[in-house]
């Protein structure tokens, strides 16, 4: 069996980018990395996007504390032997494209990687597992989604199991390492399409990893 974990990422609005990102490996592979996760962590659910800005649990830890756990973390991830995808989608150059079009940009995004995951587990001869944050998008449509796109297609049919699952990411690491790999795959888009434009060096540190 192959496992996947999966989240989204997105700015507040949900105006710039939409991402999605799913992280796979055997499950040893995953005991191995969840293990150093959580020490590394200590003790905190791990949240990209509020270790990196100083908020929530780490709104009282000093701001180079936080940088040397975000950078821990994504050294953590490069040096396993999981592997990731992450799906941006530009919403302001779809809205100029198609402007009248339905939003469903994250149902794109999530679909994607399905059919990467799909591809992986052929790759490795194993059926994958899914397990996404329960505070995905939508988690009825997106079970919805998935059973569809699944019944509609023999090769995910014949790689993917019948079952999704979704979980709180605060209670599950795994899910954690794909919220740091969706955060990163939607900053570096925003970071390239918003109006801040910059490199981000832990994007391109995980690249060997993606």
């Amino acid at each position: 069996m192959v496992y996947v974990y999966g989240d989204d990422g997105g700015d507040e609005k949900k105006e710039r980018v939409t991402a999605v990102a799913v992280i796979a490996g055997y499950g040893t592979w995953w005991e191995e990395t969840e293990s150093r996760w959580i020490a590394r962590c200590g003790g905190i659910p791990f949240h990209a996007k509020e270790c990196e800005s100083d908020q929530g649990d780490y709104k009282d830890i000093p701001h180079e504390e936080n940088k040397v756990m975000y950078r821990d973390l994504v050294t953590l991830l490069v040096e396993s032997k999981l592997g990731g995808i992450g799906i941006a989608i530009d919403l302001v150059a779809q809205k100029k494209i198609f402007p009248n079009s339905l939003p469903l940009a994250y149902y794109r995004a999530f679909l994607e990687t399905l059919q990467r995951a799909a591809v992986v587990a052929e790759n490795m001869a194993e059926v994958a597992e899914l397990t996404f944050d329960i505070s995905t998008e939508s988690e009825f449509n997106a079970g919805l989604s998935y059973s569809f796109m699944r019944e509609g297609d023999a090769d995910l049919r014949a790689w993917l199991h019948p079952k999704i699952s979704f979980v709180s990411a605060k209670r599950d690491p795994r899910v954690q390492m794909a919220d740091l790999l969706a955060y990163e795959a939607w900053k570096v888009l925003d970071h390239t399409v918003g109006p801040v434009k910059r490199k981000r060096a832990s994007w391109e540190a995980l690249l060997p990893a993606v």
